[in-house]
């Protein structure tokens, strides 16, 4: 919920964003060729 989100404290919400890009970042590296992978960490 995107009211949610901006009602939650600055920090909470970096926490949280961090968070979630750090699974998308891991998720992608399991699906990834192992060469790909250090592009995608950029």
């Amino acid at each position: 919920n995107t009211q949610q989100a901006l009602a939650l404290p600055e920090k909470e919400v970096i926490q949280r964003t961090f968070q979630y890009g750090y699974l998308v970042t891991t998720s992608l590296q399991s699906l990834a060729l192992p060469s790909a992978s250090p592009s995608l960490l950029g």
